[in-house]
Parts: C-alpha cells; structure tokens; sequence
C-alpha cells in the first residue's frame, strides 16, 4: 500500500528491481567474467564495472586475480572457523556462550552466502564492511574462550583437555553435577 501511494505521488523508490521477478544476476555475472578475463591481473578498476552482483567476482573483475585470491582465502578462513565453533559447540557447558556461538554462526551463514549476490567485500567501508569484521572478531574470542574454559575445567578436576573436550557432559547428573 505504501509503495502505490509514493509511486502515484511521482516518487521513484527504485524498488521494481527488488520486486521483479527477472533474472539480473545471470547476466552480471556473465559480464564481470568476461572482464575478469580480459585483464586477469590487475582488473579494470572499480570505475569501470557497472555489476556488483557477486563478491568474488567483483573482485577478479575490479582488481585482478590476487584480490580474487584473498576474497577466496578470506571465504575459507572465515568457513574454517565455523568449522571450529561448530566442533566446540558440541563440547561447550555455557550456555550463554552456547547461545553466542549459535548466533555468532548465523551470522558467519549470512555473510559469506550473501557475498555471493551482493558486492560488499570489495566495498571500501560499508555497514557490511563492518559487520564482517565484528563477526570475525566475535568468532575467534569465542573459540579462544570455549578453550580456555575446557583448559580450566580440565586443571580443576585432573581430566586431561583432549578426554575432556571428547567427553564434556559424559558423566554429569541432570542437575549437571558429575558423579563419582
């Protein structure tokens, strides 16, 4: 409704595309790798691109194929990660850093499928720019936390780390009290 009494008040939103049905991507796509491909090494520039359709791309087409290597190690650094708080996950006993890493691995989700759609890592600064960098951050306080509880509660109790991050809850009462 909002947008039928702005648009026959004149004013263009430009929200056709967000609303359209058509396929734009395909295409973007399709020219930032024909570019790509004509200056593999240093890219066009920025200037020269009208697509910012896919982050990877962007970046091989823009800057050549070093930044589109870095975009590529930043993607797998960043999926490695995941891969480690997925696994100390599994292990951890706070559940309020249970509920950050849950969060914290959502958001890991959303970022790296979004940059395949979206331009933002070649951005120079931008909201998502930023978000990336808390994420990241976020992401590797918790797993230094999550091993440094594990390498507290081992010293504790005499458990060594590797038992104790394999069997973290084996043993424990439901009140979560361990038995004997």
């Amino acid at each position: 409704i909002f947008l039928k009494i702005v648009s026959s008040a004149g004013v263009d939103l430009g929200v056709e595309r967000l609303t359209s049905t058509d396929d734009t991507r395909s295409a973007a796509w399709a020219e930032m790798l024909r570019v790509a491909t004509e200056a593999p090494a240093l890219g066009v520039g920025v200037r020269s691109l009208i697509f910012s359709e896919n982050s990877y791309l962007y970046l091989f087409a823009a800057y050549g194929i070093i930044a589109f290597m870095l975009g590529l190690t930043l993607l797998f650094g960043v999926l490695f990660r995941a891969l480690q708080l997925v696994t100390l996950y599994r292990r951890e006993t706070d559940e309020m850093r249970k509920r950050l890493m849950e969060f914290t691995l959502a958001l890991i989700g959303m970022y790296c499928f979004s940059s395949f759609f979206e331009g933002y890592l070649a951005a120079r600064i931008s909201v998502m720019t930023v978000l990336g960098l808390l994420i990241f951050t976020m992401s590797s306080m918790l797993v230094r936390q999550s091993r440094a509880a594990a390498q507290q509660l081992a010293e504790d109790d005499g458990v060594p780390v590797e038992e104790r991050m394999e069997y973290i809850d084996y043993g424990d009462d439901a009140d979560g009290s361990r038995t004997a």
